[in-house]
């Protein structure tokens, strides 16, 4: 336990109401054990889901070193103390709030610390997807009990956890979800850097000799490369690599199949213990990065040593430099890369000019002598290489955005330009600036969290991008100009941005007309690197189809409905039975919108505002509605700069509807409708109308769900009342 100790007094046992909730005293495997049944069924929900729970355990990592900045890293889980590695045994504790809890504050918790947490049963972000865990509120307690010693890991076969395919398997694995594990003789098959939060991050897979993978997450700082983590390499080996069991569900109905299921995160640099691993490359460079036809390009890469047996570092044999020209996957020529004169650890090879407009790839790989061989990327399948495009011009925005590569799945996809890390210097029309753009905030911490989005003029596709105002240089540009912009290419919250010291090479081009590209709302329903990354931060708008103006389909966007939850995001679309077919809007929030929209979903955005706000509602309709395409935790959406991205709105048919205390899933049905609610909806009542004010049903709800087989296809409202007859509000439903 850290020095300072705040121990709050409360007698062992005890039940009371806190903030209405019963405390029940239970066991981490009370909370965490599901039955064979449920889990072949993949139903994996915690049990007293909600319930305000008094448990004990043993800290398994200290705290402050969950990366989990939105609740100040605290995040700790415990095991229970009698178990040391029985099934469903461990659990994760978060706190609700960046603040400390009464009693013992979870940043100060060590290691071995054995403690008595009240909290609420969760799930990580809400979603029926994820990690159970306890929420620990403002007002809930921990208790220091005593120490014991430090929890060690159980040793686990991967193949429990995750199958070849990458699918989790629920009916072994479940028991093992925060876990404190150890795997045996892994060897890293992908590597993903990526950026999020304006933050250089690296996760990677792992595979056992049967084929099974597993990703290892950087859910702590210690595989943080800003506080010095060194991201392995394919093909390395792990003798042993220690983490954390954290879950969010795939392969199982209901569940989203971008999610990664099952991961192992390690907590500190010793959990990662190398076997023999082939050599490291690093720092690749190319000089010029912006090459012309006549220009030749130097490659360079530093290569490390890899790892021997006994601790051995053997040395590095060849390193060759594979390039293509064309977006296919072969045709590779090699050459040699070698060291300078001066020797080192650098290597460089030259790739010979190639004509105006030629897209190039290429890739390096080094081999030790031990015989194995590492490659950057990692060229598989359909390839992932490192590229750029021949311009006599000079590059141009089209250059640097352009990709037909993506990297990543789920809420990290992302489409990363070719240039990423590299100074370019581009021509563009500014299409938002800094009174309308918010939406990508600055990589450095001291910058001001605004930028602006300029788009070459006559594109009709990856022709915009995002500035960062990260030193101040861009706040006067105003929409329409016409300007040379210089700095690094980068990614912040998977948006290609020009970063670093900006600077505005020519501001005097005079002006520039952009005209919206005109889309469907389906064309930005999905994030899709291969059909849709191409209007990243470009000016798109979606429009009526004849007299059929679009409409709000849905008002909080329709994944898996959770109460309180509101973002900011709504869609709009022709279909209101099909609101998975619309476009995203995001408008409202502070620090991520512009404050001249007033068209907002929820009147807690209001105080946000600069203009009126205008509450939409379901059904509300315009002629047109534009904005700049932003992407982020692998959603599409447009992002308005002021009411004038919106043409001729039309008040909603259901503007009239009160907010309701409820929702209900799937939204569109074709019977069953689960209802989700804080309160206690079993037993209550149901009634389901058409727009026109006609009961179409009205039945009694049975264990928090309807039955409208049977009801014709269309658009209704339903009202719901609890168990006491209280009216819980009304909702829109889609049935088909």
């Amino acid at each position: 336990m850290k020095r300072i100790l705040l121990l709050a007094i409360f007698a062992l046992g005890l039940w009371t109401t806190q903030a209405n909730a019963q405390i029940i005293n239970t066991t981490i495997s009370g909370i965490q054990t599901v039955s064979p049944q449920d889990l072949a069924a993949c139903i994996d929900t915690p049990r007293f889901v909600t319930k305000k729970v008094k448990v004990r355990g043993v800290v398994i990592n200290r705290g402050g070193i969950a990366q989990t900045q939105s609740v100040g890293n605290r995040q700790v889980w415990i095991r229970a103390a009698s178990a040391y590695g029985g099934p469903f045994t461990a659990i994760g504790m978060r706190a609700t709030a960046n603040q400390q809890n009464v009693g013992v504050d979870m940043l100060n918790l060590e290691e071995g610390d054995s403690i008595t947490v009240v909290g609420n049963v969760g799930e990580f972000m809400g979603s029926q997807d994820a990690e159970t865990q306890i929420n620990v509120s403002p007002t809930d307690t921990i208790t220091l009990e005593g120490s014991v010693a430090k929890p060690q890991p159980v040793l686990v076969n991967l193949g429990d956890l995750q199958g070849t395919t990458r699918i989790n398997n629920l009916p072994t694995g479940e028991q093992y979800e925060g876990e404190f594990i150890l795997l045996r003789n892994v060897t890293v098959t992908e590597v993903g850097p990526f950026t999020s939060g304006g933050e250089n991050r690296v996760s990677f897979w792992v595979r056992d000799q049967a084929g099974n993978q597993m990703n290892v997450t950087d859910r702590f700082a210690a595989q943080r490369p800003r506080l010095g983590f060194i991201a392995p390499s394919v093909g390395d080996v792990f003798d042993s690599l220690m983490g954390i069991v954290i879950h969010s569900r795939n392969g199982c109905p209901g569940s989203l199949p971008n999610n990664r299921g099952y991961q192992i995160a390690p907590f500190d640099s010793s959990h990662y213990v190398f076997g023999p691993s082939a050599p490291g490359i690093f720092a690749v460079t190319r000089n010029p990065v912006c090459p012309r036809g006549t220009d030749a390009i130097t490659v360079s890469a530093t290569i490390t040593n890899g790892y021997g047996a006994g601790g051995v570092r053997p040395s590095v044999s060849a390193v060759t430099l594979h390039y293509a020209t064309g977006t296919g996957t072969g045709g590779y020529q090699t050459l040699a890369m070698t060291v300078g004169a001066g020797g080192g650890n650098t290597y460089s090879a030259i790739i010979p000019a190639q004509a105006n407009g030629t897209f190039v790839r290429y890739y390096i790989t080094a081999t030790n002598s031990i015989n194995l061989t590492n490659t950057l990327p990692n060229v598989t399948g359909t390839a992932n290489p490192f590229f750029y495009s021949v311009n006599d011009n000079g590059c141009t925005i089209r250059d640097i955005q352009y990709t037909p590569y993506v990297t990543g799945s789920g809420s990290t996809a992302n489409a990363e330009s070719g240039y990423r890390g590299m100074i370019v210097e581009v021509e563009g029309v500014v299409v938002a600036d800094t009174a309308d753009n918010r939406a990508w905030n600055a990589a450095a911490a001291s910058s001001p969290s605004s930028s602006i989005t300029i788009q070459e003029e006559g594109a009709l596709a990856w022709g915009g991008i995002n500035v960062a105002n990260s030193n101040n240089v861009v706040s006067t540009l105003r929409r329409g100009t016409k300007v040379r912009i210089r700095g690094t290419v980068g990614e912040f919250n998977q948006i290609t941005q020009i970063q670093g010291t900006v600077t505005v090479t020519n501001n005097n081009l005079g002006t520039g007309n952009i005209t919206p590209l005109v889309v469907s709302p389906s064309a930005l329903a999905q994030y899709n690197g291969l059909t849709n990354e191409q209007y990243e931060s470009m000016l798109v708008r979606v429009e009526k189809q004849g007299t059929t103006q679009i409409a709000v389909i849905d008002t909080n966007f329709l994944i898996t409905p959770v109460v309180g939850r509101n973002f900011g995001e709504w869609r709009v679309g022709y279909d209101q039975t099909s609101p998975q077919d619309g476009a995203l809007i995001l408008t409202g929030l502070a620090t991520t919108t512009s404050r001249n929209v007033g068209y907002i979903n929820s009147p807690r955005f209001a105080s946000n505002l600069f203009v009126g706000p205008i509450i939409i509602s379901y059904d509300s309709r315009w002629d047109y509605a534009q904005g700049i395409v932003s992407q982020t935790f692998g959603n599409l959406k447009l992002v308005p700069r002021d009411n004038g991205d919106f043409g001729n709105y039309t008040v909603g048919l259901a503007s009239n509807v009160a907010s309701a205390a409820f929702s209900v899933y799937p939204n569109p049905t074709t019977g069953t409708v689960n209802i989700l609610s804080s309160s206690d909806v079993n037993g209550g009542t149901a009634i389901l109308t058409d727009l026109a004010g006609r009961v179409v049903a009205n039945q009694a709800v049975a264990g928090n769900s309807l039955n409208l087989t049977g009801v014709n296809a269309g658009l209704y409202l339903v009202r719901i009342s609890d168990a006491n007859g209280r009216n819980l509000g009304t909702h829109k439903l889609a049935v088909r």
